[in-house]
Protein backbone atom coordinates (compact mmCIF):
# COMPACT_ATOMS: atom_id res chain seq x y z
CA UNK A 1 0.00 0.00 0.00
CA UNK A 2 1.62 3.43 -0.67
CA UNK A 3 2.46 5.39 1.98
CA UNK A 4 1.12 8.74 2.93
CA UNK A 5 3.54 11.98 4.70
CA UNK A 6 1.70 12.76 8.10
CA UNK A 7 0.43 16.30 7.81
CA UNK A 8 2.99 18.92 10.16
CA UNK A 9 0.89 19.78 13.12
CA UNK A 10 1.76 23.69 12.12
CA UNK A 11 0.20 22.94 8.16
CA UNK A 12 -2.61 21.32 9.71
CA UNK A 13 -3.27 24.37 12.56
CA UNK A 14 -2.44 27.15 9.65
CA UNK A 15 -4.93 25.01 7.08
CA UNK A 16 -7.55 25.40 9.90
CA UNK A 17 -7.24 28.85 10.32
CA UNK A 18 -7.98 29.79 6.58
CA UNK A 19 -10.27 27.13 5.85
CA UNK A 20 -12.70 27.74 8.66
CA UNK A 21 -14.29 31.36 8.36
CA UNK A 22 -16.31 30.18 5.02
CA UNK A 23 -17.08 26.60 6.28
CA UNK A 24 -18.36 28.14 9.47
CA UNK A 25 -20.54 30.38 7.49
CA UNK A 26 -21.90 28.16 5.30
CA UNK A 27 -22.96 26.39 8.26
CA UNK A 28 -24.54 29.25 9.53
CA UNK A 29 -26.34 29.55 6.50
CA UNK A 30 -27.35 25.96 5.82
CA UNK A 31 -28.90 25.97 9.58
CA UNK A 32 -30.82 29.54 9.24
CA UNK A 33 -32.30 28.00 5.71
CA UNK A 34 -33.25 24.81 7.13
CA UNK A 35 -30.91 22.78 5.18
CA UNK A 36 -29.91 19.93 7.39
CA UNK A 37 -28.20 18.30 4.26
CA UNK A 38 -25.41 20.98 3.40
CA UNK A 39 -25.24 21.58 7.55
CA UNK A 40 -24.34 17.45 8.03
CA UNK A 41 -21.73 18.05 4.87
CA UNK A 42 -20.25 21.18 6.40
CA UNK A 43 -20.00 19.78 9.74
CA UNK A 44 -18.31 16.12 8.28
CA UNK A 45 -15.83 18.73 6.70
CA UNK A 46 -15.06 21.00 9.40
CA UNK A 47 -14.86 17.76 11.62
CA UNK A 48 -11.99 16.44 9.77
CA UNK A 49 -10.12 18.76 10.48
CA UNK A 50 -11.21 19.05 14.28
CA UNK A 51 -9.79 15.07 14.61
CA UNK A 52 -6.54 15.87 12.81
CA UNK A 53 -6.00 18.52 15.32
CA UNK A 54 -7.26 16.58 18.35
CA UNK A 55 -9.98 19.38 19.57
CA UNK A 56 -12.14 16.62 20.51
CA UNK A 57 -14.91 18.78 21.89
CA UNK A 58 -15.44 20.22 18.69
CA UNK A 59 -15.48 17.16 17.00
CA UNK A 60 -17.91 15.96 18.93
CA UNK A 61 -20.14 19.17 18.39
CA UNK A 62 -19.84 18.64 14.36
CA UNK A 63 -20.76 15.23 14.65
CA UNK A 64 -24.74 16.19 16.69
CA UNK A 65 -24.81 18.15 13.54
CA UNK A 66 -24.74 15.13 11.55
CA UNK A 67 -27.08 13.50 13.84
CA UNK A 68 -29.48 15.80 14.15
CA UNK A 69 -33.77 15.49 13.24
CA UNK A 70 -34.85 17.41 10.50
CA UNK A 71 -37.24 18.90 13.00
CA UNK A 72 -34.79 19.86 15.42
CA UNK A 73 -34.54 23.73 14.93
CA UNK A 74 -33.99 24.18 18.60
CA UNK A 75 -30.72 21.68 18.80
CA UNK A 76 -29.37 23.03 15.31
CA UNK A 77 -29.53 26.66 17.37
CA UNK A 78 -28.11 25.09 20.40
CA UNK A 79 -25.58 23.41 18.28
CA UNK A 80 -24.48 26.22 16.50
CA UNK A 81 -23.63 28.44 19.40
CA UNK A 82 -21.77 25.47 21.50
CA UNK A 83 -19.65 25.35 17.96
CA UNK A 84 -19.06 28.82 17.71
CA UNK A 85 -17.30 28.94 20.44
CA UNK A 86 -15.64 25.84 20.27
CA UNK A 87 -14.12 27.20 17.48
CA UNK A 88 -13.05 30.22 18.45
CA UNK A 89 -11.42 28.54 21.75
CA UNK A 90 -9.57 26.11 18.98
CA UNK A 91 -8.58 28.56 16.51
CA UNK A 92 -6.97 31.04 19.57
CA UNK A 93 -5.19 27.87 20.40
CA UNK A 94 -3.52 27.45 17.80
CA UNK A 95 -3.30 30.95 16.64
CA UNK A 96 -0.98 30.75 19.76
CA UNK A 97 0.93 27.68 18.34
CA UNK A 98 1.51 28.85 14.76
CA UNK A 99 2.50 32.54 16.17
Amino acid sequence: APRVAPVRPDHAAARFLDDTPPLIDALHSALAAGNLDAARAVAHQLGEGARRLGADQLTALLHEIELLSPRDDAGAAALATAIDGAIARVRESLRREVA
